[in-house]
């Protein structure tokens, strides 16, 4: 099964470099491909020798941590919290079987709303374990597009912090639904909510209306067994994941996402950062909750059964250095202006970056000003990735690249990726034509 994206004219113009045999040899390896493979009509694919995935989130979890049981699965932050793949594995079944308790059940959706903390990770595989779907929303949503977010969702648990920085997140829920305050918890009633019962906080407080993460943690312990039988039943093509666009041409539109899509996608990715390699170890300092830092980080690390560092809850430079020279990260990703802020950070130069091998960049195209910085200071030429929500990461370059193809192209498309130019009557329209 592949995933097939129909490009624009415009944009399949910016993505002609696979016209160049020669920027085809990267991939070889990965895709299989013979040097004289040209595109010379409107439609490409991402053929490669191996094979697709057919397996859910929660069964590739249990089974690295079957194979990698003490080894750190998560490090968050730069105080050194941190998942071995056998405490991850625990604490994700306890968190899962509190939801079950809760009345959560297969193809509920659960919202996860806030910043890169341990209770994102734990909430997200605890949903792919029992088949609830995770719905990503914007830490940095107020009012009004959390209560569009929750209800286009039909959100019936929402996981969030009690507050972060300048966000109350109880004080929102509040204001969108004042009979929190008095609700019992997981009874919720609302007339603006009306999917929404259950409220979790993170950490230990007691607050009206809500449970706490530990309350949920404890909650389930008769059900246990139950986590595990869901898990094998579930088929890979299920839902997993309700990730919202970004709005751009309008309202976000939520996009759902099977096991077997994102999983496929995250490996693939994790192959073109060296997570197959020995000693990998992947930083994630972009969000979670956006289709990149979920792709590229936690489920790339888990699939490959390797190290993810989230090295803080929102981005900051010196954060993520301390990262790469503490648990000697390998590969990281980020947004133009993550290298930027890194790169040009006062005390560069008193981290040990020299472990890094590969990093991938996208959301905005490369400038040649940092395609330069990367490679003084770095020695790395970055891999361009593009995808769409509704697709997943589509198209990707590669280190061995030309300047002129990072620059100026978007890469080839990914393995089991489809690519076609199609017109407004839906036709395949020729190139140049």
């Amino acid at each position: 099964m592949m995933s097939r994206v129909v490009l624009s004219p415009r944009l399949l113009a910016s993505c002609r470099e696979i016209r160049d045999a020669k920027t085809f040899s990267s991939l070889r390896s990965l895709h299989g491909l013979k040097k004289d493979v040209k595109l010379k009509e409107s439609y490409f694919h991402g053929p490669s020798k191996i094979p697709l995935m057919g397996k859910t989130i929660g069964v590739i979890l249990q089974e690295s941590a079957e194979k990698y049981p003490d080894r750190d699965a998560f490090v968050y932050g730069t105080e050194g919290s941190r998942h071995t793949y056998r405490q991850l594995l625990d604490e994700v079944d306890r968190f899962a079987a509190g939801l079950m308790a809760t009345g959560i059940i297969k193809g509920d959706r659960v919202g996860m709303w806030g910043p890169n903390i341990k209770e994102w990770i734990l909430t997200q595989f605890a949903c792919a374990r029992i088949g609830a779907i995770l719905v990503n929303v914007n830490p940095a949503y107020r009012v009004e597009e959390t209560m569009y977010t929750l209800n286009q969702a039909g959100i019936k648990a929402i996981v969030a912090p009690r507050t972060f920085k300048t966000q109350d997140y109880y004080g929102i829920l509040k204001e969108i639904c004042p009979e929190l305050e008095t609700a019992k918890p997981g009874s919720l009633r609302s007339e603006r909510l009306p999917d929404l019962r259950t409220v979790v906080f993170a950490g230990t407080e007691n607050i009206n209306g809500t449970f706490n993460f530990d309350d949920i943690m404890e909650m389930g312990q008769d059900k246990r067994h139950d986590v595990e039988k869901l898990c094998r039943d579930l088929q890979f093509d299920e839902a997993s994941n309700l990730q919202f666009t970004s709005g751009t041409t309008g309202r976000p539109k939520g996009i759902l996402v099977s096991h077997h899509g994102i999983l496929n996608t995250s490996y693939y990715c994790g192959l073109s950062l060296g997570c197959g390699e020995e000693g990998a170890v992947l930083s994630c300092p972009i969000p979670l909750h956006h289709s990149g830092g979920l792709v590229f980080g936690g489920l790339a690390a888990i699939v490959h059964g390797i190290t993810c560092t989230l090295p803080s809850p929102t981005f900051e430079p010196e954060a993520l250095l301390k990262s790469i020279q503490d648990k000697k990260c390998t590969s990281f990703l980020g947004v133009p202006t993550v290298f930027v802020d890194t790169l040009n950070h006062p005390d560069f130069d008193r981290y040990d970056t020299s472990s890094v091998r590969y990093c991938a960049i996208g959301g905005a195209p490369c400038p040649e000003e940092l395609l330069k910085l990367l490679q003084n200071k770095l020695n790395i030429t970055p891999m361009v990735v593009y995808g769409m929500t509704e697709a997943g990461i589509t198209n990707i370059t590669r280190p061995e690249d030309p300047p002129e193809i990072t620059l100026t192209t978007v890469g080839k498309s990914s393995a089991h990726v489809e690519v076609d130019n199609e017109n407004e009557q839906k036709r395949l329209q020729l190139i140049g034509v």
